[in-house]
């Protein structure tokens, strides 16, 4: 909660973690406060993504989380994780080479389950290009 000061009203989300235990997710100060947080990935929310367009396409995001024990982790795209309720999942072979905080471009295809996972990923450079 940094830039925040008790008795400051809030504003957060909540997300589980690996082992499925809730934890905070974005935070920022509620209207009125001039403080503000932009969780990673937040900057490009396309209000128009739709199911049907989610595996048609290119998404960047950021690798924020990363379980080498397990085997996977999870990319946060803000558009995506709008509509699904989720963050993109993330393999141990489309990991490999990468690390947490690396920006990426990445396809989509849903699970049987319809949750989001990562069907190609490639590092972006830091202007954005692969």
């Amino acid at each position: 909660f940094s830039g925040k000061d008790v008795g400051d009203t809030v504003e957060f989300g909540v997300e589980l973690d690996l082992d499925g235990r809730p934890r905070v997710g974005s935070t920022g100060v509620a209207a009125g406060s001039s403080a503000s947080a932009v969780p990673p990935g937040a900057e490009e929310v396309d209000e128009e993504l739709t199911m049907e367009a989610l595996t048609d396409g290119e998404f960047d995001g950021v690798i924020y989380q990363f379980d080498r024990t397990k085997g996977y982790g999870f990319i946060r795209q803000a558009s995506i994780q709008r509509l699904t309720g989720r963050d993109v999942f993330l393999s141990a072979v489309q990991f490999s080479g990468r690390e947490v905080g690396d920006a990426v471009r990445f396809a989509v295809e849903l699970t049987p389950d319809g949750l989001p996972r990562a069907r190609e990923v490639w590092r972006l450079a830091s202007g954005g290009a692969r």
